[in-house]
């Protein structure tokens, strides 16, 4: 991953006001994830669902990617 963050800094696409709002994006996304994994581990443990449906492929090339 951490190539992924310098080829994005080093490029800066969106200039640098772009970059730092893609930066608190992902920032905001991580921390919800975080604040969300207590309720999906317990979702799993009660089988509703399995680990295996939350795969995502490694490459989707979608517009979904992060930066």
């Amino acid at each position: 991953m951490w190539w992924s963050m310098s080829l994005a800094k080093k490029h800066k696409l969106w200039g640098d006001e772009g970059f730092e709002k893609i930066c608190d994006i992902t920032r905001h996304l991580i921390n919800e994830l975080r604040r969300q994994a207590p309720k999906v581990k317990e979702i799993i443990e009660s089988g509703l669902i399995s680990i295996d449906e939350l795969n995502y492929p490694d490459y989707n090339n979608g517009c979904e990617i992060i930066p």
